[in-house]
């Protein structure tokens, strides 16, 4: 938001000075920070920026999305016991008196230990995944870069860590072969990254419900016969 803040007063032709007075400073990324040390374009710089936290914003957006399914299937089957023992009491299957029963409070209990140990062993599973922000903060900083006027040899000098970046070594080769502009090259990279990351990533989530089928299979089926079988059988024989 600072940023846009900034962008926008830039825009109307405040001066930086007034306009960074007026900006959340301490809110400004540190690729806006290196743009106004390097006396780069602001106007251009901050609208790119913005245009890729957009971006960004929506990828997240895509994957929180995702992530929701394998946590609805995990929520449905962990409760699924419970939900199974209540349903036995409603249709008169068991009774107060059989849940109260030594077998049944230690059959109920070893249920729910096991659900717990399903829970503990998915939470792992279910953390909400990232976009790798490596490769796409190593182009945006290039990209800063090429737009301050910085030659090619002046900014490795000064962001040595670059030269060890394989994606930016392919855009400056494909930028001398074909003579197509390299902050062009830098431009296009970061939203194709930011695509591939994200669709890799939402393709992983969809297939995670598949794979939490695996713990929660072997702890909240055992756990729903535990919790109806001994319940059940106790109620019916003591009618």
């Amino acid at each position: 938001m600072s940023a846009q803040r900034l962008e926008s007063l830039l825009v109307s032709g405040v001066p930086l000075k007034l306009a960074l007075e007026h900006s959340e400073t301490s809110a400004l990324s540190p690729l806006a920070i290196e743009a106004i040390r390097l006396g780069a374009p602001l106007n251009r710089v901050l609208k790119q920026l913005g245009e890729i936290e957009i971006e960004l914003g929506r990828a997240e957006g895509e994957l929180s999305q995702a992530l929701a399914v394998p946590k609805a299937t995990r929520a449905l089957l962990m409760w699924l016991p419970a939900f199974a023992l209540v349903f036995s009491q409603l249709i008169g299957l068991s009774s107060l008196s059989a849940l109260l029963n030594p077998i049944s409070l230690v059959s109920i209990a070893l249920g729910t230990v096991l659900i717990l140990i399903g829970r503990r062993l998915t939470n792992s599973m279910l953390i909400e995944p990232k976009i790798d922000s490596g490769v796409i903060g190593a182009l945006q900083l290039f990209g800063v870069a090429i737009a301050s006027g910085l030659g090619l040899s002046q900014i490795l000098r000064r962001y040595p860590h670059l030269s060890s970046e394989p994606k930016v070594n392919e855009l400056v080769m494909i930028s001398k072969k074909t003579g197509c502009s390299l902050m062009n090259l830098v431009q296009s990279s970061i939203q194709q990254e930011i695509q591939k990351s994200s669709a890799a990533l939402v393709t992983e989530l969809r297939e995670l419900s598949v794979r939490l089928l695996i713990p929660l299979g072997l702890t909240t089926l055992p756990a729903f016969l535990l919790f109806t079988i001994p319940p059940i059988f106790i109620g019916i024989t003591n009618k």
